[in-house]
């Protein structure tokens, strides 16, 4: 049997999913509009000036296409939670794309940093190297895992290991080998495994006044997308109702409208904002004629207003 909602509520979950497409939208906009390449005076164009003058750094795009790719993912995600709610599968996936739009739009600013002005572009590097070190560790394990240490599989994965790690201690020659123990420090930056993430991204949106909710109160949140994503008791009992048959009972799960307006206000206040803590860095000037910023508040009122 499919899990059915009311017409109201179904027509509710269409107009959100369209907000969430409109979300992925903004991120496509940046490619037709500026091919992400930085405008000239901007923090992003000083940061590729400075890369392209070590010549130990193979990409000095690396930062800037690290971000893209996380913000891709979280933008991917809002057309998934989009495609859900179109078709009313809103029982037990919502949480779960939100949780990840949630993940890599706070990956993306920790790259950036929470004052970028402020902070060299070394820092910068040293927290992109970070994240690519921990995907080739992953990258050579699964390979090793899945087919053995003779498939070229893996041996194109510990090739690769081999040569991001040479070029994190040519870049940074003070690193050594335990300094890649996690949690990982290059160059002073240490890295926040996901849940620290989520905390400092929290509280950058409430230190810049895009958000009400703070560090505690977002590590909150992001536990619940957590425990609404493994397999966690509590979460699925809060949903279950039960229903007489006569002599037993049976159950049902149910979600609420109030639960995937949240859900959807989380996941377009962190695009939004991370689209917005990009284009700065980048210098290009964001939603010039509020047309997004209007289709959000016309779809969810107040998400704006209520941290102003």
């Amino acid at each position: 049997m499919r899990y059915t909602v009311s017409t109201d509520m179904h027509d509710r979950l269409v107009e959100l999913a369209e907000l969430l497409r409109a979300c992925r939208e903004a991120f496509l906009r940046i490619s037709h509009d500026h091919h992400w390449k930085p405008a000239e005076t901007s923090l992003a164009a000083a940061d590729l000036a400075a890369f392209n003058k070590v010549s130990d750094i193979r990409d000095d795009g690396i930062v800037l296409e690290t971000v893209a790719a996380y913000l891709e993912l979280a933008a991917g995600n809002c057309g998934g939670l989009a495609g859900l709610y179109e078709t009313d599968e809103v029982l037990t996936s919502p949480p779960q794309l939100a949780r990840s739009i949630l993940e890599d739009c706070a990956r993306a600013c920790w790259l950036l940093g929470s004052n970028p002005a402020s902070q060299p572009a070394l820092d910068r590097l040293a927290r992109t190297y970070i994240d690519h070190d921990l995907s080739a560790v992953d990258k050579k394990t699964t390979a090793q895992r899945l087919a053995g240490k003779t498939s070229p599989g893996y041996l194109a994965a510990k090739r690769e290991f081999n040569e991001l790690r040479a070029e994190i201690q040519a870049v940074f020659p003070s690193t050594v080998g335990t300094d890649f123990n996690r949690p990982a420090i290059l160059n002073g930056q240490r890295c926040l495994g996901l849940t620290d993430t989520a905390k400092w991204f929290f509280a950058l949106l409430h230190d810049n006044g895009a958000a009400t909710v703070d560090s505690q109160a977002g590590e909150g949140i992001y536990i619940r997308l957590c425990n609404q994503t493994h397999p966690t008791i509590s979460a699925i009992r809060e949903r279950r109702r039960f229903i007489a048959h006569g002599e037993h009972f049976g159950t049902k799960l149910v979600v609420t409208q109030a639960e995937i307006e949240t859900l959807t206000r989380l996941a377009v206040s962190c695009i939004y904002n991370t689209l917005a803590w990009v284009h700065q860095y980048c210098g290009w000037d964001f939603d010039p004629d509020h047309e997004f910023e209007n289709r959000i508040d016309a779809t969810t009122p107040g998400l704006f207003s209520s941290v102003d």
